[in-house]
């Protein structure tokens, strides 16, 4: 049974006072990586594009979108780049996104069909560095590999702590959050929390290293028949199409609950919560980011709504 919306995540209406940005201009952006002292934004979409757009924090704000493309297959023909689940092994996925720490002319975009690219933003230019199919640690300096933890059940939203020795990732399939201590060896980790109010996605760190996780969807009352059971979606994943599953999964199963939750991974608490109980503003988020003093950047999972949205 999901946890009891009580104490720190007793519903409020936060979400509800965010801004959407960008209406009906993305197409399911995923993940998003901010450059460094700046408002630039990059996100990839479903359409196989990598965007970048600038927000200028005023009353005015300027959002001038840029695009570019992977150098996938659909290079040559990008009219079937709609989308379109089908689309997806032709035009690639680019999910998640990270600049490198010490060049922030370098954005590594991670796409779920074709691996890892190093994307020069200057020079406008991709190399593919690895193809990956699995969760892994990349040495860049040594060109070495690396199984962390396998065995897991939908493993995502990868970050890792203030001392760069452990790593903190979402658990989709088994609504947790694990820990893994690269000193540690292959396949061990800790619980840092478990029996989450919905799906976690992305995770990102705050200034002050606390996590913030968001959810692609909460739970509904009763949904231990599949929750408790990763073997049955994984099943199900083989015998129905990916769009038949999002649909009805939308039409029927979907709580239209906006979430997410600021945690200490450290001493393993809730510290705030933030709710759009009806779905009025926000019903769905992959990523949380604070390119801003004062401002949160949120981006939405659900490809039937796709924004992006600010909060104040």
């Amino acid at each position: 049974m999901p946890p009891k919306l009580v104490g720190v995540l007793e519903p409020n209406n936060e979400l509800e006072k965010a801004e959407i940005v960008l209406p009906n201009q993305f197409i399911g952006p995923e993940s998003m990586a901010v450059r460094y002292n700046s408002n630039i934004v990059y996100t990839g979409l479903l359409n196989g594009i990598v965007a970048r757009f600038e927000i200028n924090d005023s009353s005015e704000r300027d959002m001038r979108v840029k695009e570019t493309r992977l150098p996938t297959p659909s290079s040559f023909n990008t009219d079937i780049c709609d989308g379109s689940y089908a689309s997806f092994p032709i035009c690639g996925r680019p999910m998640g996104m990270r600049f490198h720490p010490s060049n922030d002319d370098l954005l590594y975009v991670a796409d779920a069909y074709y691996g890892i690219y190093e994307y020069n933003i200057q020079t406008d230019k991709y190399m593919l560095i690895l193809m990956i199919y699995r969760l892994l640690l990349y040495h860049f300096p040594s060109n070495e590999l690396t199984v962390l933890v396998d065995g897991l059940y939908y493993p995502n939203g990868v970050q890792f702590d203030y001392l760069e020795r452990c790593v903190f990732f979402s658990e989709m399939g088994n609504l947790r959050i694990l820990k893994h201590c690269l000193a540690s060896g292959y396949g061990s980790f800790s619980v840092v929390m478990d029996n989450l109010p919905g799906y976690p996605d992305n995770l990102r760190a705050t200034r002050d290293f606390m996590l913030w996780v968001p959810f692609g969807e909460t739970r509904l009352k009763d949904d231990s028949w599949l929750t408790e059971k990763p073997w049955l979606m994984d099943f199900i994943a083989t015998i129905a199409s990916p769009s038949l599953i999002s649909k009805t999964y939308d039409t029927f199963f979907s709580s239209k609950h906006g979430l997410m939750l600021l945690i200490d991974p450290y001493d393993k608490v809730i510290l705030k919560s933030f709710h759009d109980p009806n779905g009025t503003t926000i019903s769905s988020i992959s990523q949380v980011r604070c390119p801003l003093v004062s401002l949160f950047l949120l981006f939405c999972a659900a490809c039937v709504t796709c924004f992006c949205a600010m909060l104040q």
